[in-house]
């Protein structure tokens, strides 16, 4: 599960006719962001996006967890502008200049942290009592190092698609998750009992009906398939997050 997944390789972004609910907002440290929900919720999200970074796609996700949880939803520009370019997808021809770049540019500690830090900062100081992290493919490796690393920022994460993850960032999570593969990830039974074993609030449900990417980037939502599975995804996270907030009501 540590490598890169064969379908994130293979499988191209869907166009989508989608406008997005939300606005952009600069952070404190002047990095953009998606904004979309309710200013002064008490729950806030910080989401991070795939490799493409900022989609049509992604953003209509973003805005119906936000929506459904009446939360408040900030999704920084983890890539600085600079995602991995469609041109050259598949990366199969530049595998090693596509590693070298999601480890430099998707670096946990001196890239990504950084920004999680600022938009829960950001949420808090609108009202949110609670933060919790949402990550899609690349971006649920760093949900797992968040749960780890950072549970003075977040209370909770959920993984959708996930990629690079390895058993022992389960094991080492703080926080409750919620971990929703693809039938093009590899058995992840040992993650599920990594899960159960660690406490009632975390959830594992995979879906094995649908692709890699099927609530991001490669969504297809002309698809009613995928439309459906992508709203049974929403509806599984919003109710994570909702029992992670009554549980220390």
């Amino acid at each position: 599960m540590s490598g890169i997944n064969k379908a994130c390789c293979s499988i191209p972004p869907i166009a989508s006719t989608y406008q997005p609910k939300g606005t952009n907002l600069k952070l404190s440290n002047g990095v953009n962001a998606y904004v979309t929900g309710p200013a002064n919720a008490k729950l806030g999200i910080v989401h991070v996006y795939d490799i493409f970074g900022f989609h049509p796609a992604t953003e209509q996700v973003a805005d119906l967890i936000a929506e459904s949880l009446g939360a408040r939803l900030v999704m920084p520009d983890f890539w600085l502008g600079k995602p991995w370019s469609l041109e050259k997808f598949p990366p199969q021809k530049d595998l090693n200049e596509f590693s070298s770049w999601v480890k430099s540019a998707g670096d946990f500690n001196t890239k990504v942290k950084p920004l999680i830090e600022a938009a829960a900062t950001q949420l808090r100081s609108e009202g949110a009592t609670k933060v919790g992290l949402i990550g899609l493919c690349w971006g649920s490796k760093m949900v797992a190092q968040a749960a780890k690393d950072c549970t003075d920022l977040i209370d909770g994460g959920a993984m959708l698609h996930p990629a690079f993850l390895v058993l022992d960032d389960i094991k080492s999570a703080k926080v409750p998750l919620c971990i929703l593969p693809s039938k093009d990830e590899p058995d992840m039974t040992a993650y599920q009992k990594v899960l159960k074993e660690q406490g009632q609030l975390n959830v594992f449900e995979r879906f094995d009906d649908m692709h890699h990417g099927w609530c991001g980037a490669r969504a297809d939502f002309d698809n009613e398939l995928n439309r459906k599975r992508t709203h049974d995804a929403i509806k599984l996270v919003v109710h994570f997050f909702e029992r992670l907030i009554a549980s220390s009501a």
